[in-house]
């Protein structure tokens, strides 16, 4: 685990992210903000995956981000016990979605204003780690965060 502390292990290095051009490509209305913000907590729904995705696996990953928000309580949604479990239900059935999730959790974390919505998301990453594992390329970067 020593060598996952190595600062080239930062998620926000992960060599499978979308360019943050890329993220706010055919976005209008603040592209700079939603560029700079792209791997910071954000009370809004991210306009496409956070990896490199396939168009059906980044229109998941929308839904994802819908429920982790929900049940982080960044976004008023009714029953958001339920949202946990949406998410690690796609994260079993969808492989190449896993490293996504950790990335949208790991995002959420990241300058996070409020204490609830921080534990909840700790709370859902530690559901996700006991339900489905990263992938072997993404190990280090969850180990470094």
């Amino acid at each position: 685990h020593d060598r996952a502390k190595h600062p080239k292990f930062r998620f926000q290095v992960y060599p499978g992210l979308r360019t943050p051009d890329d993220f706010a490509k055919n976005v209008i209305l603040q592209k700079r903000k939603l560029k700079d913000g792209m791997l910071k907590w954000t009370a809004n729904l991210i306009p496409k995956s956070l990896l490199d995705l396939d168009a059906e696996s980044s229109k998941m990953s929308i839904q994802i981000h819908k429920a982790l928000l929900g049940y982080m309580g960044d976004k008023a949604m009714s029953f958001p016990a339920t949202l946990a479990q949406d998410i690690l239900e796609k994260g079993l059935q969808n492989l190449r979605l896993r490293d996504e999730i950790y990335m949208q959790i790991m995002k959420q974390l990241t300058s996070n204003p409020t204490a609830d919505s921080i534990a909840k998301g700790w709370q859902v990453m530690c559901m996700c780690v006991s339900t489905f594992p990263p992938s072997s390329e993404f190990e280090d970067y969850l180990l470094n965060f």
